[in-house]
């Protein structure tokens, strides 16, 4: 490659870096525009490699008919949403990870939960989303980060953005995200992939909060 031509290449990449500081949760748009020509795909995928999308307990007890009365969430909405998100993410060469809720197959939790249990149909993803390429990663509690494999997991591969989508904004999805925003990275929740039970009174505080702390909704 030639001198000039580096130099070209350089320039690119500190601009398209500037730009991703700027504003995280434009992690979707195509990064290709502003890179040269010349770039490899590799080297793109290298450069959003430090981007991963979290996607929450979007598993079958939650979403499918024979789901409980509270989940009232629009299941097949939301799933189309999830999978867009998931794609788009891909394209750039990010990460994918589901997190299941999972607990143990126990009389006491048949009793106290009767979802989500260790085994169960119920506790598998909905709707193909199975045959996503992703991470999978289960838990018990709604903050993922507080599972110290998880944690470790997320600090040894660098990610330094991190989009989080699923069920349930009030739940998961926030307690996740507050997660990875004090871990230190740079979090976005995608609000047109994500869904709650809860009325938009309970969740507006929340979402004040979460902004507070320099988190993003897109």
């Amino acid at each position: 490659m030639s001198a000039s031509s580096q130099r070209s290449l350089r320039s690119a990449v500190r601009s398209d870096r500037t730009a991703k500081a700027a504003a995280p949760c434009i992690l979707l748009q195509r990064t290709a525009a502003s890179l040269h020509s010349g770039l490899t795909y590799r080297l793109r995928r290298e450069l959003m490699a430090k981007t991963v999308l979290i996607v929450c307990e979007m598993q079958n007890d939650f979403l499918w008919e024979k789901r409980k009365s509270k989940f009232s969430y629009d299941a097949e909405k939301l799933t189309a949403a999830v999978k867009e998100a998931a794609e788009a993410v891909r394209a750039e060469g990010g990460d994918i990870i589901f997190l299941k809720q999972i607990f143990a197959d126990t009389p006491s939790n048949h009793i106290i939960f009767d979802f989500c249990i260790a085994g169960s149909e119920g506790a598998a993803l909905y709707g193909g989303l199975d045959s996503i390429p992703a991470k999978h990663f289960e838990k018990n509690v709604a903050d993922a980060y507080s599972d110290p494999a998880f944690a470790e997991y997320m600090q040894a591969q660098g990610y330094e953005r991190v989009l989080v989508c699923g069920i349930d904004e009030n739940g998961t999805v926030s307690a996740t995200a507050k997660g990875a925003k004090n871990a230190g990275a740079e979090v976005c929740i995608l609000s047109g992939a994500s869904a709650s039970r809860f009325p938009i009174g309970k969740l507006a505080p929340l979402r004040a909060e979460l902004k507070a702390m320099g988190i993003q909704y897109t």
